[in-house]
């Protein structure tokens, strides 16, 4: 017997929802998300997609970059069209109030 809360389609089954942000993303978005987030503050720079493949264990790059294209999709994510390591969550962009740089920092590009 399938558990009431998780919906599925036909055959197929959606993981539960958890919070990010104040939107719902699947288990496998948030795990996304916070290893960006952690890496940044590990690094001090964005990740790579070939650095979240390794820590996420995706087999593939372009599996990373469906990830990103439905974070982005979602405005979860944001990052500049053709330029390397410009990933960023939604609560990078806004900022948390931290006076340091990485996580929480509004970043601006441009001049």
């Amino acid at each position: 017997m399938r558990d009431q809360q998780t919906p599925s389609v036909g055959d197929q089954q959606y993981e539960r929802t958890e919070p990010f942000a104040g939107r719902f993303v699947t288990r496998r978005q948030r795990e996304v998300l916070d290893a960006i987030e952690i890496y940044w503050r590990k690094n001090q720079v964005p990740p790579s997609h070939r650095s979240l493949k390794a820590e996420l264990g995706i087999s593939s790059k372009q599996g990373v970059h469906e990830f990103i294209k439905k974070l982005k999709g979602r405005q979860l994510v944001v990052a500049a069209t053709n330029k390397a390591r410009t990933l960023k969550t939604c609560r990078m962009r806004v900022g948390m109030g931290q006076s340091q740089s990485g996580p929480g920092m509004v970043i601006m590009w441009g001049k």
